[in-house]
């Protein structure tokens, strides 16, 4: 994942923030997400990069239940009842 901008840990301790709660509603500051082919990586990361953003690979897609994996802060995202949920991984 990329750094966090420094206004989040802030948001976190005036807060008394979790951060199950922090990425399900601030996402940490990811910001756009596009998800392509593995083959695809390295092409579309240099249309994005030439646009002047900027691209970096952030995970992968693998087989299995639907969620989401931040394996740096051990948490892992669901959809659950319509809604996004963080929990510590176990």
């Amino acid at each position: 994942l990329p750094p966090e901008p420094p206004i989040f840990k802030l948001v976190q301790d005036v807060g008394n923030i979790t951060d199950e709660e922090m990425y399900r509603v601030f996402n940490m500051g990811v910001g756009f997400v596009v998800i392509v082919k593995e083959q695809d990586v390295d092409s579309a990361l240099e249309v994005i990069s030439g646009t002047g953003h900027r691209a970096r690979r952030i995970g992968t897609c693998v087989e299995g239940p639907p969620r989401v994996m931040i394996e740096p802060v051990g948490l892992i995202g669901e959809l659950v009842d319509g809604e996004s949920s963080f929990r510590r991984a176990t």
